[in-house]
């Protein structure tokens, strides 16, 4: 189990991992969702994705079949994608961390999709992109990691890429006014806060 582990947590070797659904949700899933790595590691990754689907292309080409002009031209795609992907990933700050596909987003279970997210995530989201539009272009989806709080964006491609970039900044917090300054009965001051709905 723990061989099968660190197979799966590695971001090259694990793309050539394949498993039953059950290991797939009960096992890879929890162990591999608070994995990070850095920018250098997953742009290795991307490369060996790319050299995978680069010598795929070169075999199935010299291979003649009427029906393989629709393969050629998804995996033409698909190899620039990934090429297009790596070239923005390498932009990203070097802070930036990133980890596999397996993350557990805080809204799964929700009914109603418009409660979501709180005013407050909603808001960091907006503030992040607009500080790293490289990275909103780039995403398919953004989510919260549940019990982490951290905020995620989701890269993918048709052909079962997939992974998530977290840039690593602290939360947005709603900056509260003082809405009273006071003294208790002991001689302790107290300052109680407010979201800003509070009007004298």
């Amino acid at each position: 189990m723990e061989q099968y582990i660190k197979l799966f947590s590695h971001p090259v070797s694990g793309i050539a991992c394949e498993v039953d659904a059950y290991n797939r949700d009960h096992r890879v899933n929890y162990h591999c969702q608070n994995i990070r790595y850095s920018k250098s590691m997953i742009l290795k990754a991307l490369y060996f994705w790319n050299k995978q689907m680069v010598n795929y292309f070169n075999k199935i080409r010299t291979v003649y079949n009427p029906l393989r002009t629709g393969i050629i031209t998804q995996l033409q795609d698909q190899i620039i994608k990934i090429m297009d992907i790596r070239e923005k990933v390498s932009k990203f700050p070097d802070t930036f961390l990133f980890s596999h596909r397996y993350i557990q987003d805080m809204s799964v279970g929700m009914d109603k999709p418009g409660y979501k997210y709180t005013k407050s995530m909603n808001i960091q989201s907006n503030i992040l992109n607009k500080k790293y539009p490289m990275l909103f272009e780039q995403c398919n989806s953004y989510g919260f990691q549940e019990q982490t709080m951290d905020i995620y964006y989701r890269i993918k491609t048709n052909v079962g890429i997939e992974f998530t970039v977290f840039p690593n900044e602290h939360p947005y917090i709603p900056r509260q006014k003082i809405s009273r300054v006071g003294m208790t009965e002991k001689g302790n001051v107290f300052v109680m806060m407010d979201n800003g709905a509070y009007k004298k």
